[in-house]
């Protein structure tokens, strides 16, 4: 190992280099600073001897050394028992002889290991810690700092390389130090040596932006360290999480339902507005202070308690959305739809209250009117079917079942199609009367005949009705109007009818003959009588008589059946 020697200026190193080399060392004396810069290089230990009084001067004139030295006193100098001193380096007495000075250099390569391993996880620690380390020396007395050394955390966030700084000012490579006020901790902190926190403060320069954390303190050497941590994106999120925050907010305060956040134990912990205009109560008188158990009707509480429960177990035992009655602070009684949810990772449960007591109210209506409708096609003298556009029975009244012979059951969501062979209707009529009414064109009214399932034969006039929603055509009101007995009726009638016209044909072909044999009669007593007075009375008796069979002839309903087929 080769130690270089820089001795102090008017004291004799006497055998010192002789010993050192005889326990196997290898010295090389310098006697000024200058030279010992020179030599420092080619050397493994930095060795000064010098006395007691003069160490501290030392200390200033030797701080642009690489390597730290070990200070040999001479306390002969000064009359002082020998010792071994250990403040910021490493001191030891001066030796008398080969065994101690053995013992004492010993000393000092044990501590130079212990120094370097010290170094050695200064700079590991140095190099792998996760925060930014920069350490700096004052230029300037102190009012501005040159860099010394930056670690691979502080490169990363500062987005430069280390050989590219080193030796800068600091006002240099962050010019925005001094409006961040970091550079005026630096000052403070390198003439007082107290450590001070300067917290989390957004940096920002022509280069690089962020929220930077420092801790700075001053080493025994006079430098100064600034311990950071980059805390941008932990300032981003924490920006985020309050915008989330304020957008949460906002969404349970004006989401237009009544809202409310419920504790495990039944407590409202949160209610926003429209919670505040359905109950009565105010947030103050609300939020921690009652439980939503307060406001459900007594029929509704065992139910709505099970869930609340169930739901804290495993939300899928509980329904998410159901009906139950409100009662507000007046006592007044409001229909709600609730629609609860858990919160993740917590007991509470998010509420959603929409009053739909006037939806209520007008379902009670339209089922009200939906069973006068009912009613009235239940009980209407003529059958009522009603399709969908694709020919699909959707509802049927009673008449329409007595007249079929069907069953309900076996009508609804059936066809019409397959229906209507069943009563030995042609399919295709009925089809296109239906097209054409669902084209808004009137189809053609005759009476038609089925036979239904008892065998009987149903004479019926189909009208129909097209039904619309939203001016929509959706489906098609078929009424049948049960005619059987009419044409029953009918029947008869013209039955009568015809045996009367035979009554009238038999009257008027009597008539007709008896005219005619009067005719004759006048005809042979006009030949017979000579006075012309008489004659001409029988005569006009004769044409009286005729014109009347012409008459009658004309008033005979076969006469008006000849008259009407020769104008055909």
């Amino acid at each position: 190992m080769k130690i270089l020697l820089l001795k102090c200026a008017g004291l004799e190193v006497s055998d010192l280099e002789q010993k050192l080399e005889a326990i196997g060392f290898k010295v090389d004396v310098a006697d000024s600073v200058e030279e010992a810069m020179e030599k420092e290089p080619r050397t493994d230990l930095f060795l000064v001897y010098t006395t007691p009084t003069k160490d501290i001067e030392w200390t200033g004139k030797i701080k642009g050394f690489k390597m730290p030295p070990v200070y040999l006193i001479d306390f002969e100098e000064v009359n002082i028992q020998k010792a071994i001193l250990v403040p910021h380096y490493i001191r030891i007495s001066k030796p008398f002889d080969v065994k101690e000075l053995k013992t004492a250099m010993n000393l000092i390569l044990q501590s130079m290991k212990e120094l370097k391993e010290e170094e050695e996880r200064y700079r590991n620690l140095f190099k792998y810690t996760g925060r930014c380390v920069a350490v700096y020396e004052a230029v300037d007395d102190g009012e501005d700092f040159v860099l010394k050394d930056f670690n691979p955390a502080a490169e990363k966030v500062e987005q430069v390389k280390r050989e590219d700084i080193l030796g800068k000012r600091v006002t240099e490579v962050f010019p925005g130090i001094k409006d961040f006020g970091l550079l005026d901790v630096f000052k403070r902190v390198y003439k007082t040596g107290r450590p001070e926190h300067f917290p989390l403060a957004h940096y920002k320069d022509n280069r690089i932006s962020g929220w930077k954390d420092n801790f700075v303190y001053k080493l025994p050497s006079g430098e100064i360290v600034a311990v950071y941590e980059d805390l941008t994106k932990y300032k981003q999120l924490e920006e985020e999480v309050k915008e989330k925050r304020e957008l949460y907010r906002s969404i349970f305060e004006n989401s237009g339902a009544a809202t409310v956040i419920i504790d495990e134990d039944t407590t409202l912990l949160l209610a926003n507005k429209e919670f505040e205009k359905l109950s009565g109560y105010s947030k103050e008188e609300l939020e921690g202070k009652k439980t939503w158990t307060e406001f459900v009707a007594e029929e509704d509480l065992k139910r709505m308690k099970k869930y609340h429960y169930l739901r804290r177990k495993d939300p899928s035992l509980a329904p998410e959305k159901y009906t139950f009655k409100f009662r507000d602070r007046r006592g007044k009684t409001r229909h709600i739809q609730l629609n609860v949810g858990m919160i993740s990772g917590t007991k509470r449960s998010v509420a959603s209250l929409i009053d739909i007591t006037e939806l209520k109210e007008a379902e009670r209506k339209i089922k009200e009117s939906e069973e006068r409708y009912r009613a009235v096609v239940e009980t209407a003298p003529n059958g009522v079917v009603v399709l969908d556009k694709t020919g699909t029975i959707l509802e049927v009244n009673k008449k329409a079942l007595e007249l079929s012979g069907f069953k309900k059951e076996d009508l609804i969501g059936k066809n019409i199609i397959r229906i209507l062979p069943k009563i030995k209707l042609d399919p295709n009529e009925i089809i296109t009367a239906f097209k054409l009414a669902l084209r808004g064109e009137k189809p053609d009214k005759r009476v038609r005949t089925f036979t239904n399932l008892n065998g009987e034969q149903i004479s019926f006039i189909e009208h129909h009705s097209v039904l619309k929603k939203h001016g929509k055509v959706v489906g098609l009101s078929l009424i049948i109007e049960d005619v059987t007995e009419r044409c029953k009726a009918e029947k008869k009638i013209r039955e009568s009818l015809i045996e009367k016209e035979m009554f009238l044909r038999e009257i008027h072909h009597r008539v007709k003959n008896n005219l005619q044999i009067i005719s004759s009669l006048l005809n042979l007593q006009v030949g017979r009588i000579g006075d012309g007075r008489a004659r001409r009375l029988l005569r006009e008796s004769q044409m009286r008589i005729q014109a009347m069979a012409m008459i009658h002839e004309h008033l005979n309903p076969g006469h008006w059946q000849r008259s009407n087929s020769k104008n055909t």
